[in-house]
């Protein structure tokens, strides 16, 4: 019985998470941009230009299982990746952009009690 319970849980946690991403890509957009001067220099030019409102068109989100932390509180690993281009100036190439989500979810509140980027786990490849 447990068992079902738990699996509840995490359905919940996803479905949080689903419409926390849904109100954040704005918000996520900017961090994307706000972290690539410093992470990737050579995409500084475009960075403040047209790139915040490409992100915000082409956000996609894929969530890991979400894991249990303790009682009603889980933590799903929540991936934020774009496809940019082709022809972006400066460039001239497709690439594509990822960057992971700490997310923390209780799932009795119904709500995102923190969500924090991995800056270390910002990817950029190009096509």
């Amino acid at each position: 019985m447990s068992f079902l319970f738990k699996g509840g849980k995490k359905k919940r946690a996803t479905s949080i998470v689903r419409d926390w991403e849904k109100s954040q890509v704005s918000t996520i957009a900017k961090d994307i941009v706000r972290i690539i001067p410093d992470k990737a220099p050579f995409l500084r030019d475009i960075a403040s230009g047209s790139l915040t409102s490409l992100i915000n068109k082409n956000l996609e989100f894929f969530a890991a299982e979400p894991e249990e932390v303790s009682g009603n509180i889980y933590r799903v690993m929540d991936t934020a990746r774009v496809k940019v281009g082709p022809g972006i100036p400066f460039i001239g190439k497709q690439f594509t952009l990822s960057i992971n989500y700490n997310v923390k979810v209780d799932v009795k509140e119904k709500r995102i009690v923190e969500a924090k980027p991995d800056l270390t786990s910002l990817k950029i490849d190009f096509v």
